[in-house]
């Protein structure tokens, strides 16, 4: 029965019908029919509805939980391994599926297969599901842009005022800081205002733009580099339009933008180039070599590293012994502790030992890394490139007694 679109609890037949699900009645039919609006504004179901399941169809683990249709559709639609190998890996995953969340579970898929956990056939496959069930749905499900995101915000522009008056001093005196304080605390609140906007899941999913586009075009320009190196900053936004004695300011802006992707990018190929060319003589040594060096390189283990999963597959040296970081578990006992990396950057050997490698590049069945060094230079690239399309200048303050003892 079409309904509204409200969110609402699955029972009885209706929800068995949903637990008898496959991945292989997952097709463009099925998705068209339960999740599109039709010629009067309703559909069927929302992607938001709720239903209670039981994991054991996944993972083995006998527990009920609740969940969204739109993640039961993707968690079963990702079900095609023999004995739901993938949910081993990554569980049943019951959380909005934004960018950030798609990409750890492709670092855990990625580090299976190099485990050998998975195959790179059954990776392959669920990359191909995962991207065709994301475009297609993009067509009937994905918000656009609506009013509230594209009209200047009467609250947001009052404030705006507010704050412009009250910090005037401040703007005189230091206006670069004050400024990009006003900006942010400004993006904030506009954040929280317009929160429960249907277009806001195109920013907070991550998959298409930012909100400093929203800030750029209902808020204000903000602080912004001058081809100088030197800073200055619009109070006014893009919809408000282009004061007259701003327009050298917004010229300047695109002039950086323009160097940024014709000169800056050059200089990030050649130092891609130069990378190659210096570190092509060096070689990874033989499995389970070990130059027997006596230097390490200290790392703090911060809560970040432990996150990103940073010193995978490499040796640390913890009261006289070598030990082997194979799972993100195993750096755990270590967060906050400074620990002694092994790295190649002390192995005395002619070629790169693999206690000092790590197992990484042996995983990666890599012998020569030079090639993989490149991707230093080609972040930088990318930055130069992204500065064609984003200008915003970010302001931090650093005291300088947390770097130095």
């Amino acid at each position: 029965m079409a309904t509204k679109d409200k969110i609402k609890v699955l029972e009885g037949k209706e929800r068995q019908e949903w637990l008898n699900l496959t991945d292989e009645f997952v097709h463009l039919d099925f998705l068209y029919d339960n999740f599109s609006f039709n010629e009067k504004d309703v559909r069927k179901y929302n992607p938001r509805d709720q239903i209670k399941i039981n994991l054991k169809k996944f993972n083995g683990e006998s527990k009920d939980v609740i969940t969204t249709l739109g993640r039961y559709v993707f968690n079963v639609f990702i079900n095609n391994f023999p004995e739901c190998k993938i949910f081993s890996i990554i569980g049943y995953i019951n959380e909005p599926l934004t960018n950030k969340v798609i990409e750890k579970i492709d670092q855990k898929l990625a580090s299976a297969v190099l485990d050998d956990e998975m195959t790179v056939t059954e990776l392959k496959t669920y990359i191909n599901k995962r991207d065709w069930l994301g475009y297609t749905l993009s067509n009937f499900i994905n918000p656009s842009l609506n009013i509230d995101l594209i009209e200047n915000n009467p609250e947001v522009i009052k404030l705006k005022k507010e704050l412009l008056k009250k910090y005037k001093k401040e703007i005189e005196t230091d206006p670069i800081n004050t400024i990009g304080k006003i900006e942010k605390q400004l993006t904030d609140f506009a954040k929280e205002h317009l929160k429960d906007s249907p277009s806001m899941d195109l920013y907070a999913s991550g998959c298409r733009g930012k909100f400093d586009d929203y800030r750029l075009t209902s808020i204000m320009r903000g602080v912004v580099q001058l081809p100088n190196g030197k800073y200055d900053y619009s109070t006014t936004s893009l919809s408000e339009g282009i004061k007259q004695d701003e327009l050298q300011l917004f010229n300047n802006i695109m002039v950086v933008g323009c160097a940024g992707r014709s000169q800056d990018t050059a200089k990030g190929g050649y130092q891609s180039k130069i990378i190659t060319s210096s570190f092509q003589t060096y070689e990874f040594d033989e499995k389970d070599t070990d130059c027997g060096t006596i230097h390490t390189l200290p790392i703090l283990v911060t809560q970040g590293i432990y996150d990103n999963e940073n010193l995978l597959y490499r040796y640390l040296v913890y009261k006289n012994k070598l030990v082997f970081i194979n799972k993100k578990e195993d750096l755990k006992p270590f967060i906050n502790r400074v620990v002694q990396l092994r790295s190649p950057m002390f192995c005395i050997s002619e070629k790169i030992c693999n206690k000092c490698a790590g197992d990484l590049y042996f995983k990666l069945e890599a012998d020569r890394p030079s090639l993989l060094f490149s991707l230093i230079s080609e972040k930088l690239k990318n930055i130069s490139m992204k500065g064609f399309h984003s200008t915003a200048v970010k302001n931090k303050q650093f005291d300088l007694n947390d770097y130095i003892k």
